[in-house]
């Protein structure tokens, strides 16, 4: 399905001074009292300008955007998408691109310690300082050109940059964070924004800073993957076997983490697979030549088929958590965590775990142990647990705009 894509961005002047003397405003307290508005936002009939800032490291923090801007438009809304992490600094926008996947195929240990570091809170306050004092600047000239009436951030690095703006009383405009992992870490969130949407309220250490803030959001993705057609008219459109269990194997948009392993665990239990590969194309052509004879492995690239996939399909296996497993939610599939990559991925398989969101087995015999119960009929697999108290991400957020 085709997505709006994202505008260009405008960069600042490199020859910017990095320091210089600004008058700021005297230091005020952002505060806003939180009322259930929802009711009286779904018939509100002021339009609202809405800037959501997003950055390329990974596919999730655009993917989330994306589904933004489609609710909020279809609200009427102006809504405009752009690189916040690349109008802060386009130099670190780049070699975070590049250094990221890198780091997770060849360096898992070094992303491990760096993830754990920023997670303390001395170390998370340090690094929300250096964003917002050296970059905040630009990102909050960048702002001012869009006159937004809301900002809103996917990405954690942006985020820390808003907190720190909000704060010294820099930027003006109410704005929000959503967090689309369930693990959620320090730099998710920041004291001085004014709303944090998560997807599970159980008790993080991230939430100490923010609590006030923090409100519970239903699964964040395209209404699409909740109007899916019946299992038996996807899997005969895909020319699938009936009675054969799927596993539906994702990578995310770059296809990262131990995927081959994951397939072949999956192969050996004898288990059909549909695996996406996302944009690596070295994964993808690995598994075609290795699976080509085999009847119940499907192996695909990038794709727009992922709702007919999550139709077909008898449970998500996932490695990192995000907005595949968001979407697997709304879709009510199974959720299985296998080989997680390391930090976030870690992280996330423990937390949705934790809240009844997915399946975690740690080892291959348990993957075995939990498949063979299930195909056996001794233990189905159950969708994901979504609370009732959960709320409507774009609800949320306009209520925000509107209080």
């Amino acid at each position: 399905m085709p997505m709006p894509s994202d505008a260009p961005v405008s960069r600042p002047s490199r020859f910017l001074p990095l320091f210089r003397r600004t008058r700021r405003p005297p230091l005020t307290v952002h505060t806003w009292e939180w009322r259930r508005v929802t009711e009286a936002v779904s018939g509100e009939k002021q339009r609202y300008r809405i800037l959501i800032l997003s950055a390329p490291i990974g596919g999730g923090h655009n993917a989330a955007a994306r589904v933004l801007h489609a609710q909020l438009s279809a609200r009427g809304h102006c809504v405009t998408i752009q690189d916040g992490f690349r109008a802060m600094s386009p130099l670190l926008c780049r070699l975070f691109q590049w250094m990221y996947p890198r780091q997770l195929k060849y360096f898992p240990l070094s992303y491990t310690v760096q993830f754990a570091l920023s997670d303390r809170r001395f170390v998370a306050q340090a690094v929300r300082w250096f964003y917002g004092r050296f970059r905040g600047e630009r990102l909050l000239r960048f702002i001012e050109t869009h006159e937004p009436d809301l900002v809103i951030s996917t990405y954690p690095l942006v985020t820390a940059a808003l907190g720190y703006l909000r704060r010294r009383g820099r930027l003006t405009r109410p704005c929000a964070a959503v967090v689309t992992d369930f693990g959620v870490h320090r730099l998710w969130v920041s004291p001085g924004v004014d709303l944090h949407l998560v997807l599970s309220l159980l008790p993080q250490p991230a939430f100490d800073e923010v609590g006030e803030t923090v409100r519970l959001m239903k699964p964040l993705a395209s209404d699409t993957f909740a109007e899916l057609p019946d299992r038996d008219t996807a899997r005969e459109q895909l020319g699938l076997p009936p009675d054969v269990f799927f596993a539906l194997v994702i990578g995310g948009a770059w296809g990262i983490g131990n995927i081959e392993r994951i397939v072949a665990h999956l192969v050996e239990l004898g288990v059909g697979v549909l695996v996406v590969c996302g944009t690596n194309r070295q994964l993808e052509c690995t598994l075609r030549n290795r699976y080509r004879q085999h009847p119940l492995v499907r192996v695909y690239g990038w794709t727009d088929q992922i709702p007919l996939f999550m139709a077909a399909a008898d449970c998500l296996v996932q490695n990192a958590g995000g907005i595949t497993c968001l979407e697997a939610m709304l879709a009510q599939r199974p959720i299985i965590m296998y080989q997680p990559i390391a930090g976030h991925g870690k992280r996330n398989a423990w937390e949705m775990e934790r809240a009844g969101a997915a399946y975690y087995p740690r080892s291959k015999k348990a993957l075995a142990w939990l498949l063979a119960t299930t195909r056996n009929g001794l233990q189905p697999l159950h969708p994901p647990f979504i609370p009732s108290e959960a709320e409507a991400a774009v609800s949320l957020i306009l209520a925000l705009v509107a209080a």
